[in-house]
């Protein structure tokens, strides 16, 4: 009789053990997969944009410090001129220098982009860039989802498992009807 009872509860023990082990392997696997979304969110962020688009963000902050093509030029392009006139603009040599320049200024930008793109390293345009994280987003929402439904089945039967650090707060307060 003494037997049967170390028995029966060796096989209890045995089988606690194997689900422990279970729920572990199933939330390690969870929380890798949970961490491999946000290695590959983390490289789309650090993408850059295609080429096209870094020229324009250079020409846009270009125009943004105050440096652009100056309209000097139109005040000698009116109908008599007269070098005397109080109408003429004052000289500004830096606008000269700027007037004469910027229409190569796009041309030169083209060509640093150009030669900074050839090193080959991936680009990815910025609606590519916002569809593909907010696929992620949601890849990462679903895990974090079924991380907390194992977390909550698991304490429900009696074990205790820690929540990480930065698990999402909607995964953690989320409905139970909500979890998968």
């Amino acid at each position: 009789m003494k037997s049967g009872l170390i028995d029966n509860l060796k096989g209890l023990m045995a089988k606690t053990r194997t689900a422990s082990d279970e729920v572990r392997d199933s939330l390690e696997s969870t929380r890798k997969r949970i961490a491999e979304l946000r290695s590959e969110r983390g490289k789309i962020e650090a993408m850059r944009p295609t080429k096209e688009e870094t020229v324009a963000r250079y020409l846009a902050w270009a125009r943004s410090t105050g440096v652009r093509k100056p309209a000097g030029v139109a005040s000698f392009a009116r109908g008599k001129f007269d070098p005397n006139s109080e109408w003429l603009p004052t000289p500004d040599p830096v606008a000269l220098l700027v007037e004469y320049a910027w229409s190569n200024v796009a041309a030169g930008v083209r060509v640093a982009v150009d030669e900074l793109y050839a090193d080959g390293r991936p680009f990815i345009s910025e609606e590519d860039r916002t569809l593909r994280l907010d696929d992620l987003d949601r890849q990462i929402l679903d895990s974090e989802l079924v991380e907390e439904a194992i977390i909550r089945e698991a304490e429900r039967v009696g074990f205790k498992l820690d929540r990480r650090a930065d698990a999402d707060p909607r995964a953690v307060l989320a409905d139970a009807s909500a979890l998968p």
